[in-house]
């Protein structure tokens, strides 16, 4: 699996860039985890008839022929056969449920090449192996943050100026202690 990353900095982030290297690796091995993840499971989750109850929760017309710029996007991803005419939301269902069934087993080795919008050019690449445990662990970590069951945990040093930064400084235990440093 490759994917496209495209990493943008500004002024100011500039003044920690040893922290925003070591967020921004941590980061997108979560990303790159995530996908993976998601990749492994659509085999396994992805029915036709899920499919299907999905399209209805968003009110939409299964049958409705799609406009000309989304069929031939869907042909110049392989997704339709050549002549699959009027393409609707049905017929595309069918044919990435299928393509998703024959999907081969994915590798435990994840490469991610990092391209140059501008002219594809490979600036780099970097391999990871994949880790199915650590990747559910740090979902479970962010989605407790999110809903707010998250206890606060001491940043690295390094790291330490996220805590000033940080909306919930003067309520939270740690970034107290670190503010008053």
């Amino acid at each position: 699996m490759c994917a496209d990353v495209q990493h943008v900095l500004s002024s100011n982030d500039m003044l920690q860039s040893d922290s925003i290297d070591v967020m921004a690796h941590t980061v997108s091995i979560v990303q790159v985890m995530t996908y993976k993840l998601l990749l492994e499971l659509l085999p396994k989750t992805c029915s036709l008839a899920q499919l299907t109850k999905f399209f209805h929760l968003l009110h939409l017309d299964l049958m409705r022929p799609l406009s000309d710029t989304v069929q031939q996007h869907a042909k110049a991803m392989g997704v339709l056969p050549d002549g699959a005419q009027p393409t609707t939301l049905t017929l595309i269902a069918e044919q990435l449920q299928q393509q998703i069934s024959n999907m081969p087993q994915s590798s435990t080795h994840v490469k991610v090449c990092y391209i140059w919008q501008a002219d594809s050019e490979v600036l780099g690449e970097t391999n990871y192996e994949y880790d199915h445990a650590w990747v559910v662990f740090r979902l479970k970590q962010h989605i407790d943050f999110w809903e707010g069951v998250w206890t606060p945990q001491v940043v690295p040093a390094q790291e330490s100026w996220k805590c000033r930064h940080c909306l919930f400084c003067q309520t939270c235990p740690v970034g107290l202690d670190v503010c008053k440093r």
